[in-house]
């Protein structure tokens, strides 16, 4: 279960980095929370996957 929790983690992590890239016009509320609620999610996911063991 460790993999796939990881492989989910970094991809939201991949989207919420490129969201923020791809679309540096936006509102900075709403490019702090992708961003900011990316890093949350993939922290939580990867935690999981480590204590998962």
């Amino acid at each position: 279960m460790a993999l796939p929790l990881r492989l989910l983690a970094l991809l939201t992590l991949a989207y919420a980095v490129g969201f923020a890239a791809t679309h540096p016009d936006a509102d900075p509320w709403v490019l702090g929370g992708v961003v900011l609620g990316g890093l949350t999610l993939a922290l939580t996911a990867w935690s999981s996957a480590t204590s998962s063991r």
